[in-house]
This record gives structure tokens, sequence and C-alpha cells, in this order.
């Protein structure tokens, strides 16, 4: 079973890696604006920046940013998680404008959590 999975899922093409990754988005829209769904968008969005498939890596990760802004709040650590991956996204691709609005607005919210004097600020 496990080498049926891995010849299925497993790629060294960046092409493949994508329809595997637009597949698993389109398997999971019943569910979509529940979190299983934004775990997928967000991991689709990880897994495309680490093969350096920036630009493919952002509509996900913003679509991620804004079920979890309406599901958690802009407090909650996977609401800040998904808007810094989406800021190194931008930064990546050369947007260091949005990129900075996003990091300065993780900036201000981690320091109304813990505060300034917190070792983790």
């Amino acid at each position: 079973m496990l080498q049926r999975f891995q010849k299925r899922f497993y790629s060294d093409s960046i092409l493949n890696a994508r329809q595997y990754a637009l597949d698993a988005v389109e398997l999971l829209k019943p569910y979509k604006n529940k979190e299983e769904y934004t775990y997928a968008l967000h991991q689709v969005a990880f897994y495309s920046a680490h093969l350096n498939d920036l630009e493919f890596a952002i509509p996900f990760q913003e679509e991620c940013v804004r079920i979890r802004e309406s599901l958690f709040g802009i407090r909650h650590r996977y609401y800040l998680n998904s808007l810094h991956l989406l800021s190194y996204l931008y930064n990546e691709t050369g947007n260091t404008k949005k990129s900075i609005q996003l990091d300065k607005q993780i900036l201000v919210t981690y320091e109304s959590l813990i505060g300034k004097n917190n070792v983790y600020y």
C-alpha cells in the first residue's frame, strides 16, 4: 500500500507537485470554511515555497489567511503563522512593501498578546 501511495504522490518535478497540490485542495473543498481546508492551503503554500515555486504558493496562502481570520480572529496563532508565511512569500517575490506591512501587523499583535518585556517578543 505504501508503494502505491508513494507512486501516486511522490514527485520530482514541480509540475507534478503543482497538480498534486491542486488535487489535495480540491479534495477538501467540501470543508471550505473549516480548519482542515486552511491546513491544506497552508501546507500547499509551505511546500511550494520549499520547492521555490513562490508565485504558485501566494494565492493559496492569501486564501488561507482570509479564512483563518474569519475562523479564529487576528489574535490566534494559526492566523499569525499564516500571516508570517504570506509575508515571507511577498518578500521573496520582491513585494517588500506588503511584506513589511504584514510584519508590522504581526509585531503589533504579538506585543499586545505577550508584551514588550517577554523574552519571545
